[in-house]
């Protein structure tokens, strides 16, 4: 069996990759959105469905796979929500922002990590540039 400290080892190992799997999926959904300038004020359903992206919240697996972290333009205008209802809501939310000429935005998984990484390369690039 193992040790102590094999076990205090395995259950950060463990944290970490748990850590990292969250804040993955989780940033994937807004690090790569445009920011609001200072000077610029937009109602919270503006806000929420031009800063935040959603990722396949039709496909059960990417769901699964992200569990519902991908529905987060759904998640941010209906906090309170089951989020196995937000699929069926982003349906719905297609339609609305057509009717009102909102930007709702739906990416790939694939798309999301390649946005989410390029932006990571941009803020780095600029801050050692920049300082």
């Amino acid at each position: 069996g193992l040790g102590l400290w094999q076990c205090y080892g395995l259950h950060w190992v463990t944290l970490w990759i748990a850590g990292q799997y969250l804040f993955g999926h989780f940033s994937l959904s807004h690090t790569h959105t445009d920011t609001v300038a200072d000077d610029k004020f937009k109602n919270w359903v503006e806000f929420a469905v031009h800063h935040t992206v959603d990722i396949n919240p039709q496909n059960p697996l990417i769901n699964w796979v992200m569990g519902y972290l991908n529905c987060q333009v759904v998640h941010h205008l209906f906090p309170n929500m089951p989020q196995y209802k937000q699929p069926e809501v982003s349906k719905r939310l297609v339609k609305f922002c057509k009717e009102n000429g909102l930007q709702y935005t739906v990416i790939s998984y694939w798309e999301a990590w390649k946005r989410t990484f390029k932006n990571l390369n941009e803020v780095g690039d600029h801050y050692f540039t920049m300082g």
